[in-house]
C-alpha cells in the first residue's frame, strides 16, 4: 500500500511536471530577470507539499489500528488536547493527566487513562465538524472552478486530506485492505464527479428552470423568460452540483470515521442501507448549510447570466458596442 501511494504520486507529478516546467520557462523569458517562473514553481511546490505530499507521508507514518500501542493513542489524545483553546475545560483538566500517563510509561496506567478519557472524549464531535467543513469547502470549490478536470482534482485532494486528518486525530489508521478500498473509492468518485456531475446538474437545472418557467410565465413574457430561465437554471444546477460534491465528501468522511471507531454506526441491515442513510443525512445537513450560502451563489449566478446575455448580444449584433438604430439616417457612402 505504501509503495502504491508513493509511486502513484510520483507518476502524477512526472506527468504534469513537463507542462509546468515549460510554463515556468515561458514566464521567465517575459522579464529580463527570471523571476515569474520561479515564483510559479515555488507556489506549485508549496501547494503540492501542503495538499498532497505532506498528508501522504503523515498517513504512511501512522500505524495500523492492530499495531497501534496505547502509548501512541495517548499521544494522539495529547496532540488533540493541545489544539483546543487554552481556556477549554477539557484541555485544562486532561493535559496534566495525559502527560503523567506518558511520563510513567506504565502500560496499565495508559490503558486506564484511555478508558477514563473515552467518557469525555469530544473527538467525535470535532471530527464531525471537520467533515462538514471539508464537505462545504469541496461544494463551494467545485461550483467556482467551472472546469471538469479541476473538479476531479478538488474532490480527490479534499477527500484524501480529510481522511488523513481523521486518521491523525485518532492516532492510527485502519487495516491496509480498508485503506486500499477507501482510496480506490476516493479515486473512483472523483473521476465520476469530473466526468458527469457538472453536465448532469446543468441538464437537471435546465429541466427544472423550464418547468418552473412554464408554470409561472405566459408566452407573452418571452423576453423576461430568457433572463429568468437562465438565472433559475444556473442557480438550480449550482446548488445541485455543490450538494452532490459536498455529500460525496461527507459520506467518505463518516465511513472512514466509523472504521476508526470514533463514531458508532447505526444498526442498519447492511452496508448499502448504511450508505443510503448517510446520503440522506448528508443532503439534510449540508442542504441547510448550502442554502445559507445561497446569496453568494446567487451573485455568482447573476454574473454568469450577465456574461451569457452579453455574449448573445455580441453574437447577434457583432463587435459593435451598440445595436444599430433603425431610425438613424443611412451613411452617405451607401
Amino acid at each position: 500500500m505504501k509503495n502504491f501511494i508513493i509511486w502513484g504520486a510520483l507518476v502524477l507529478i512526472a506527468y504534469f511536471g513537463a507542462d509546468i516546467v515549460e510554463k515556468g520557462q515561458a514566464l521567465n523569458s517575459v522579464t529580463p530577470w527570471p523571476g515569474l517562473g520561479w515564483l510559479l514553481w515555488i507556489a506549485l511546490f508549496l501547494f503540492v507539499w501542503h495538499w498532497l505530499l505532506r498528508p501522504v507521508f503523515s498517513f504512511i507514518a501512522l500505524k495500523n489500528a492492530a499495531n497501534c500501542t496505547d502509548k501512541e493513542r495517548v499521544k494522539a489524545v495529547l496532540r488533540y488536547l493541545k489544539h483546543l483553546p487554552k481556556n477549554d475545560a477539557l484541555r485544562v483538566q486532561w493535559i496534566p493527566k495525559c502527560q503523567n500517563a506518558l511520563v510513567g510509561n506504565n502500560k496499565q496506567e495508559q490503558r486506564d487513562f484511555l478508558v477514563r478519557f473515552s467518557e469525555e472524549d469530544t473527538r467525535t464531535r470535532a471530527a464531525s465538524e471537520m467533515i462538514t467543513k471539508y464537505s462545504l469547502g469541496a461544494g463551494v470549490a467545485v461550483v467556482f472552478s467551472r472546469n471538469n478536470m479541476v473538479d476531479g482534482i478538488i474532490m480527490l485532494v479534499t477527500q484524501g486530506k480529510l481522511v488523513v486528518e481523521l486518521a491523525r486525530l485518532a492516532g492510527y489508521k485502519p487495516s491496509p485492505v480498508f485503506n486500499a478500498l477507501c482510496f480506490s473509492w476516493i479515486l473512483a468518485n472523483s473521476v465520476l464527479n469530473a466526468l458527469f456531475v457538472q453536465n448532469a446538474t446543468a441538464v437537471a437545472g435546465d429541466m427544472a428552470a423550464t418547468a418552473i418557467g412554464e408554470m409561472l410565465m405566459s408566452p407573452e413574457e418571452i423576453g423576461a423568460d430568457f433572463a429568468g430561465t437562465k438565472f433559475c437554471s444556473f442557480t438550480i444546477s449550482t446548488l445541485l452540483e455543490a450538494l452532490v460534491a459536498a455529500s460525496t465528501v461527507y459520506v467518505t468522511g463518516h465511513i472512514f470515521l466509523r472504521k476508526l471507531q470514533l463514531e458508532h454506526a447505526p444498526n442498519e441491515k447492511g452496508r448499502l442501507q448504511e450508505l443510503i442513510a448517510l446520503r440522506r443525512q448528508a443532503r439534510k445537513e449540508l442542504g441547510r448549510e448550502i442554502l445559507k450560502s445561497t446569496p453568494r451563489l446567487l451573485k455568482a449566478a447573476a454574473n454568469r447570466v450577465d456574461k451569457t446575455i452579453m455574449s448573445a448580444w455580441h453574437a447577434f449584433w457583432g463587435n459593435g458596442d451598440e445595436a444599430p438604430d433603425e431610425d438613424a439616417p443611412l451613411d452617405k457612402a451607401s
